[in-house]
């Protein structure tokens, strides 16, 4: 038990998630409104799911293991989804993706 607890805590899988985790809390501190002065978006989840399927879901639906699952990242608030996207670990894979399109990940996933 205490050899596989040391390895878990070495290995390169347990220091991503760290960093994920505590990327995730600095965020929902500095989170910016999403849809600064925009109306709310109501029709979110269809199209913001279809984007997730598309862009998300090979990754957070099971196909990465240190990418965080969906219903973890359904307990984060929208505006620190989309500031994950716009600005922190995942705007390199989200660089291709529209404004709208983050904003709509970001609504569907809470």
């Amino acid at each position: 038990m205490r050899k596989t607890l040391r390895y878990f805590l070495h290995s390169g899988a347990f220091q991503v998630s760290l960093a994920v985790f505590i990327n995730l809390i600095c965020l929902s501190a500095y989170s910016a409104e999403v849809n600064s002065g925009s109306a709310p978006i109501h029709d979110a989840k269809p199209r913001g799911q279809m984007v997730y399927d598309a862009h998300c879901a090979t990754c957070h639906n099971g196909g990465v293991a240190r990418a965080p699952a969906q219903q973890m990242l359904s307990f984060l608030p929208p505006e620190v989804i989309y500031k994950t996207l716009t600005e922190g670990l995942m705007r390199t894979q989200a660089a291709a993706l529209a404004d709208e399109d983050k904003k709509l990940i970001a609504e569907f996933l809470t």
